[in-house]
């Protein structure tokens, strides 16, 4: 079985290959000798690491020790760049932590794909640092982004459901309606 050892975090790891072993080293790694050590970061460690997601402390710094433990669970709330990219991440639980880690300190909790690891909250983002100008400018270009491509926006069966029913009454009676002019001038009226 070939194995590896991954560059970021030190650890050695075995991969399931599907093919039998000498094809899999001529198609993918042909030169290397047969079960010799493959390069490539380990599954925990590839997955570049961005906002939200949840990862483990796999090696803690001198000045963490007794405020995060190895093995305890985060989510990045930041990304300092430079060479190399510094992590922030908030540890939960009574005593809240929220610390600094190389990549390599770090594991990619694993199950995350294809999900939203993203937290939504203004705090994860940093947002609550913003002035109510900026967060209503982009509260403006995030309402944009979602226009220029509404088909990305999920509609419920619920909304579905009004949708329909409002385009029945219409159907049913188009003049209980007050067209949008109408609408706008009363609206502009009230200010």
């Amino acid at each position: 079985m070939p194995f590896g050892r991954c560059p970021v975090c030190g650890a050695i790891y075995h991969m399931s290959t599907g093919l039998p072993i000498e094809e899999w080293y001529r198609r993918y790694y042909p030169q290397i000798p047969v079960l010799a050590e493959v390069p490539g970061e380990c599954f925990r460690c590839w997955v570049p690491l961005r906002l939200g997601h949840r990862v483990s402390a796999h090696a803690v710094p001198a000045e963490l020790t007794g405020r995060v433990a190895v093995g305890a669970e985060g989510v990045v709330t930041g990304i300092e760049p430079g060479p190399p990219p510094a992590y922030l991440v908030e540890f939960g639980g009574a005593r809240a932590v929220t610390a600094q880690f190389r990549r390599d300190e770090l594991w990619y909790l694993v199950g995350q794909m294809g999900t939203s690891p993203m937290p939504v909250s203004m705090k994860a983002f940093g947002l609550d640092k913003l002035s109510a100008d900026e967060r209503l400018a982009l509260l403006e270009e995030i309402w944009d982004s979602l226009a220029a491509n509404p088909e990305a926006v999920p509609v419920t069966d619920a909304q579905k459901g009004d949708l329909q029913r409002r385009l029945d009454a219409y159907r049913d009676d188009p003049k209980a309606g007050s067209p949008w002019e109408d609408v706008k001038a009363r609206l502009q009226g009230r200010k």
